[in-house]
């Protein structure tokens, strides 16, 4: 039988299926891990957006506490700034007045600076105050973001420290329905503004004393043209201010000053130059300011000056009698205050009468002050003015101060005659041994030499000025020369006698219809650094020279008090010793003063003229170069014009109103109510004693108010510049800040 054999073989059949069954495996496991990974990554993300989501939520909460808080502060700054606006005056007596005076803008911001770090500490701490809901109050999504916590408060507030500082303010946002929540910390600091806030008007400026003034001319006042036959008869009401060339009344012409018509109340003549009355001068119920009162001259006669009982003069050199046949009357006061008591130029204030047959009255006043002395003024290059003892010189009477020609001898050798003056001065011989007065010279030189051109005069040369005044005394009165004089000398009947004849004939030519003096009321102040000549009973009656009187020991105070008030005067347009009767009280120049309650400094009275203090010079110059002259007359005559080109003469039709002239010169020949300024001159040429009046501050503030043109060139009614700032102007970041910014903040 034949076997047969099965060969079992082997073989990979099926492998394929768990190699498949391996990787889908695998790959599931794959899938699982990535799906996991991949929603791990989205829910990471999920997270990352919420975060992010909260964290700016939170910035955004944090700038929203920023904005309400920092609306909180301004808000503040503008309630404590009104409240002391309305309450920024106190009461200053000034010159015997109580004024309701601003506190200055330092003081001011003091102040506010004070209450407005108190009131906002208040509101932020106050008793009873939660700063985290009052922050927390500023936030528009209350459910969820809040201010959950703060440093402690640093606060101070006085003069030298004064700050607000809440530290490490913790605000947190929340996602609504979620977990998520971010937060976010900052330092606030409450602030005051770098710069000042002003407290000063912006509308209008405190100086507006001009409109007290009717013409303000700086280089002068004419009444009357330069001509004989242009005259000028009329007035000027209100207050008067007449630059350097001061105030000139034509010949023929006349000027009254002061009250007139339904014009009552006290006017302000100010001139630093001269007030000269070639034509006549009425001035009542005011203050006139002036260097020298020179009435007449030697070509023009029969000129009256007179100033009433309700009148101050203030002079700071002479009153000069020029003319002849004058006729001057003093008011309450006269002080002359200018008291160099030197020949050099300075002001020596004196009454001089070098006319004939004037008279002069003096018996109204309740004050006379003559702080100088009358000099004689040879006006030449080779003598030296001489002095005299005289408060009230007189022409003629200057001869008592020439060496008496009887202690003049001829000179040996020479043949020529005795005289004084002489044309040779070593003609004479002199010896003043046996002269009565011998005692009071100079015991050196008892005379002086003094060369004017080719002649020589020989002037007595004394100790001292009291000596000098001892001598006038001597000659005119009896028993004060028998009980001041030593040795009379042999021949001092005689000298006395001829002496007393130049006195008196000099003085009967002064008098006129009979008795003249200069006198006082009873109760009345005086004092002359010289002698006074009275006459009573008429020529032939009783005669004396008055010494100065002890009434008015501290004469120096008075005069400086006049010079700083006048120099105030002359740059603001206000008397700041107007109201007060003492007369001392600004001896020294005070640093600030008062005008009507508003403070000034007094830094820049020298350098700044009234004019400069009252307009925009640069504003005019800008009209000058481009514009040219703006003029506009109104229905009712009123006018307002800026006048720069050409000299303008105010027309015919124009009744009142406002002109400002810049480097030119204003002629008036009609009544006037209003204000014309100028730095130039003012000339008035009226004919029928028309009337230029300020109104009485109506007319000139009107117009002002009304014309905006016009208006823009006086400071007092331009928009007020300042360096400071106004608390409209205060921004959030002036009053606030945020510092010191930290995320995810933990205490």
């Amino acid at each position: 039988m034949k076997q047969i054999l099965i060969n079992k073989k082997l073989n990979n059949k099926g492998s394929s299926l768990m190699f498949v069954l391996i990787a889908i495996a695998f790959v599931s496991i794959l899938t699982a891990v990535i799906i996991s990974a991949a929603a791990t990554n989205y829910r990471l993300k999920i997270m990352n957006n919420r975060t992010q989501k909260t964290f700016y939520s939170a910035e955004v909460a944090v700038e929203e506490v920023y904005a309400g808080f920092g609306k909180t502060a301004c808000d503040t700054l503008e309630e404590e700034y009104l409240n002391i606006a309305k309450n920024l005056t106190t009461t200053v007596p000034i010159e015997g007045v109580n004024y309701s005076v601003n506190i200055d803008n330092v003081e001011a911001n003091k102040e506010l600076k004070r209450q407005f770090f108190s009131s906002m500490h208040g509101k932020l701490a106050g008793v009873g105050v939660d700063t985290n809901e009052v922050l927390s109050a500023y936030l528009t999504d209350p459910a969820g973001a809040k201010v959950i916590s703060h440093g402690t408060i640093m606060y101070e507030n006085n003069d030298t420290n004064a700050y607000l500082i809440i530290p490490d303010v913790v605000i947190s946002y929340k996602e609504g329905g979620y977990d998520y929540y971010s937060t976010v910390a900052v330092d606030i600091h409450v602030n005051y503004p770098a710069e000042e806030i002003d407290f000063i008007s912006n509308t209008k400026s405190n100086l507006q004393t001009f409109l007290e003034y009717s013409i303000i001319a700086m280089e002068g006042i004419n009444v009357g043209g330069p001509n004989a036959g242009d005259i000028s008869n009329g007035g000027i009401a209100g207050g008067v201010y007449a630059g350097s060339n001061g105030i000139n009344i034509g010949i023929n012409s006349k000027l009254i000053l002061g009250e007139r018509g339904n014009i009552n109340h006290k006017s302000q003549i100010v001139t630093p130059g001269n007030i000269v009355a070639y034509g006549d001068l009425e001035f009542s119920n005011g203050d006139l300011w002036c260097s020298n009162i020179n009435v007449g001259s030697q070509a023009n006669h029969e000129i009256t000056a007179s100033f009433d009982t309700n009148t101050r003069l203030f002079v700071s050199d002479d009153l000069n009698i020029e003319g002849n046949d004058c006729f001057v009357t003093l008011g309450s006061e006269y002080i002359g205050y200018g008291s160099s008591g030197t020949v050099d130029g300075g002001s020596s204030s004196a009454i001089i009468i070098n006319g004939r047959n004037n008279k002069f009255s003096a018996t109204s006043l309740s004050k006379f002050v003559l702080a100088g002395r009358a000099y004689l003024n040879f006006d030449s290059d080779t003598a030296v003015n001489y002095m005299t003892a005289d408060s009230l010189g007189i022409k003629g009477i200057q001869k008592i101060y020439l060496v008496p020609l009887t202690y003049m001898n001829q000179a040996e050798g020479y043949s020529m005659d005795v005289t004084n003056p002489t044309s040779d001065m070593f003609s004479v011989d002199i010896n003043l041994n046996d002269f009565f007065a011998k005692e009071l010279l100079n015991d050196t030189n008892p005379y002086v030499v003094k060369q004017i051109d080719d002649v020589y005069y020989f002037y007595l040369n004394f100790k001292d000025t009291q000596s000098q005044r001892k001598y006038v005394k001597c000659i005119i009165n009896d028993a004060y020369f028998n009980s001041n004089i030593t040795n009379k000398g042999p021949n001092y009947v005689r000298d006395r006698e001829n002496l007393m004849k130049h006195i008196e004939n000099n003085m009967d030519q002064f008098i006129i219809d009979g008795v003249v003096n200069v006198g006082f009321q009873a109760d009345a102040k005086f004092y002359t650094a010289g002698n006074l000549y009275e006459i009573t009973g008429g020529v032939g009656g009783t005669m004396g020279a008055t010494e100065n009187s002890n009434e008015i020991t501290d004469i120096n105070l008075w005069c400086r008090d006049k010079d700083n008030r006048f120099a105030i005067l002359n740059s603001y347009l206000y008397d700041i010793g107007r109201n007060n009767n003492n007369d001392t009280a600004y001896a020294a120049m005070p640093g600030s003063f008062y005008i009507l309650g508003h403070l000034y400094s007094t830094n820049d009275v020298a350098d700044v003229s009234a004019y400069e203090r009252i307009l925009d010079i640069p504003a005019l110059e800008r009209r000058a170069s481009t514009d040219g002259n703006y003029i506009d007359i109104r229905p009712d005559g009123t006018i307002s014009a800026v006048i720069v080109s050409g000299t303008y003469t105010v027309p015919d039709n124009v009744v009142g109103g406002v002109i400002v002239a810049y480097n030119e010169s204003v002629i008036v020949k009609n009544s006037f109510e209003g204000l014309i300024l100028t730095n130039k001159t003012v000339t008035t040429m009226t004919d029928s004693g028309e009337l230029i009046t300020d109104g009485v501050r109506d007319v000139a503030s009107r117009i002002l108010d009304e014309d905006l043109i016009l208006s823009q060139y006086f400071y007092a009614y331009q928009m007020q510049t300042s360096d400071n700032r106004f608390t409209s102007e205060v921004e959030v970041e002036d009053v606030l800040s945020f510092e010191n910014w930290r995320k995810n903040y933990a205490e």
